[in-house]
């Protein structure tokens, strides 16, 4: 998996906590799109840090610098351990929206 995809992989399950915490939509949406534009875009992510396309606004371009300096995202890590172990291998099962889970949230 190239370090584009991971990012965008990250994205997406940030999105899924934050949306789970009841954490702010728009917050939640801009995560989601990043990840789309980053599957779809297909640029590097360096390319990314010297001209981040609209949308990409100043708390994404921090994580993917962190994400480059680390390969990882601390906000991410937090986020899981707020939410009880194997939660999101339950979600995977087919048919069950992120929705029907709220009330596993520690928060």
């Amino acid at each position: 998996m190239e370090n584009r995809e991971r990012f965008a992989e990250m994205l997406r399950e940030m999105a899924t906590m934050l949306a789970l915490s009841s954490a702010n939509a728009f917050k939640v949406r801009a995560f989601e799109n990043a990840a789309r534009y980053l599957d779809a875009s297909g640029l590097p992510l360096a390319k990314l840090v010297a001209f981040p396309p609209k949308g990409f606004g100043k708390g994404l371009l921090e994580k993917l610098d962190e994400f480059q300096r680390t390969c990882g995202i601390a906000e991410l890590e937090t986020l899981k351990a707020s939410f009880p172990p194997g939660l999101f291998d339950l979600m995977r099962v087919q048919g069950q929206a992120r929705k029907k889970w709220k009330f596993f949230s520690m928060n």
